[in-house]
């Protein structure tokens, strides 16, 4: 089982796409193109003939030997691994016929923490959430775990939905009536947070509300009406978007570009993938995740450097989390995934 997720975590976003392939499968994509050795980074070059921004170059699962490290495999006859989702008390995945487990920072020993979970994770600073595949919608505070959590709502859209959540509220894109909804987390009844809007991407931060719709990004604060656009129309539906609540950055398809918050036209461009399927910020890097040419990497938010964590063909694109010192992903084929962890 396999879905997109966003969460309400500072400038995060994970699997936010518009038209690059399946929120249900998230392929893994084409061959894993060479790297360079370990900790290698890219350059910007302006020689002729070549891109005029930075070329991400690092390591390969080969070359990393050691430095990548299993967390966690999927079990024999299972439907695999999801996630992961990540807070400030260790990194969350999905495994199918256990549940939700959890890898507390620094450690390489996975726990259960929500048994029998039929999926997610979605993470806040202070919860983790899923929707199972009926539309139910699950909570667990983090200080209960492990717990098997409490249902907080029914009817949860689960075809191509997007999810974010914080402190106070559940938020999900419901696009067969065209609106962003919200829930209390406290409980209650599901109201309409933002009618006629078909969204393509969404993450939440500072007491916004950050999405994607008609190829533009927008922000609403909580409890207004209008939003602002934040973004210049791309010419390509943008398929991520992250942000610190200063710069939106975002990718159309192929392109990393940066836009001040309150000057939607001054765009400028960061670097270059196949295609950019997801985005997280961390410090002064944006990392990404790119499964047409399976990666993921980084670039400097000043467009300074770049580089890869890892490149591998077996990289599965179903999202990557970062967290201080390491990038967490998926790898693997369907009857043999695993959860990796390497060197940011």
């Amino acid at each position: 089982m396999r879905w997109w997720i966003a969460f309400g975590l500072a400038g995060c976003v994970l699997g936010c796409g518009e038209d690059g392939g399946s929120p249900a499968t998230g392929g893994s994509g084409g061959g894993g193109g060479s790297a360079g050795g370990l900790g290698s980074g890219g350059s910007v070059s302006g020689s002729g003939g070549s891109s005029p921004y930075c070329q991400p170059t690092g390591p390969t699962l080969a070359t990393l030997g050691a430095n990548a490290v299993t967390i966690d495999q999927a079990l024999p006859g299972g439907l695999g691994l999801s996630g992961p989702a990540a807070n400030a008390a260790g990194v969350y995945w999905y495994k199918d016929m256990q549940g939700i487990l959890r890898v507390a920072p620094g450690s390489t020993t996975p726990e259960v923490v929500v048994a029998g979970a039929a999926a997610g994770p979605l993470v806040s600073a202070s919860a983790v959430y899923w929707v199972t595949s009926t539309g139910e919608l699950w909570r667990a505070p983090l200080a209960s775990l492990p717990a098997t959590g409490a249902k907080l709502a029914d009817g949860v859209p689960t075809t191509s939905a997007i999810y974010a959540a914080d402190e106070a509220s559940f938020y999900f894109s419901d696009l067969a009536n065209h609106r962003i909804m919200s829930l209390p987390v406290a409980g209650g009844t599901a109201t309409e947070f933002l009618p006629n809007v078909d969204v393509a991407a969404m993450t939440l931060h500072g007491g916004y509300v950050y999405y994607v719709a008609n190829r533009i990004a927008y922000r609403i604060a909580y409890g207004a009406t209008t939003p602002e656009q934040i973004s210049p129309m791309s010419d390509l539906s943008l398929t991520a978007i992250a942000t610190d609540g200063t710069t939106l950055f975002w990718a159309d398809q192929d392109t990393l570009k940066q836009t001040p918050i309150g000057s939607p036209t001054q765009e400028s461009t960061l670097g270059e993938a196949d295609f950019f399927d997801s985005l997280q910020l961390s410090g002064t890097r944006v990392y990404y995740q790119e499964s047409r040419n399976p990666t993921v990497g980084w670039f400097a938010t000043d467009g300074s450097s770049c580089g890869l964590a890892v490149a591998d063909s077996s990289i599965i694109g179903t999202g990557f989390v970062v967290d201080e010192q390491h990038v967490y992903f998926v790898l693997g084929s369907f009857d043999d995934e695993r959860l990796l962890r390497v060197p940011k």
